[in-house]
């Protein structure tokens, strides 16, 4: 049987030839088709979610955080991108649900985000601290 032999090939010092080169070649062609058929399934899966929402009219920011986000964006120490937003939803160029559905498209949008979550908690924390003990 006649045919490559790759450690001949590696022997003979041809790089091009590598069985090493060759798997590892091989291995990052195959991690990207699988990193990209992922983000595809990702993208898929964001698109179904998406509509879904949007079917279901859930895409809106919920009716508990609005007040949050009112309390935190309107205040007079507010950072000036928190106070800008509150301005412009209050003059109806935007709205609580456009910040909900993409807070990344807005100056600190993610920040304001987590603002939230951190208020969500802190509230939280109280009503337990404020439930009796059995």
């Amino acid at each position: 049987m006649t045919g490559f032999d790759p450690f001949a090939a590696a022997a003979a010092g041809n790089d091009a030839t590598d069985p090493w080169d060759l798997l590892a070649d091989l291995s990052r062609r195959s991690a990207g088709t699988s990193l990209d058929r992922a983000l595809d399934e990702l993208g898929e899966l964001v698109d179904r979610i998406d509509a879904e929402e949007r079917a279901e009219g859930t895409d809106g920011a919920p009716a508990e955080v609005v007040p949050v986000l009112e309390v935190l964006t309107g205040a007079d120490d507010a950072p000036l991108t928190y106070r800008s937003l509150h301005r412009r939803v209050r003059e109806g160029y935007t709205s609580w649900d456009a910040f909900w559905r993409a807070p990344h498209q807005e100056a600190d949008g993610l920040r304001l985000l987590q603002d939230v979550m951190r208020v969500g908690r802190e509230g939280i924390a109280d009503g337990i601290a404020r439930l009796p003990e059995e």
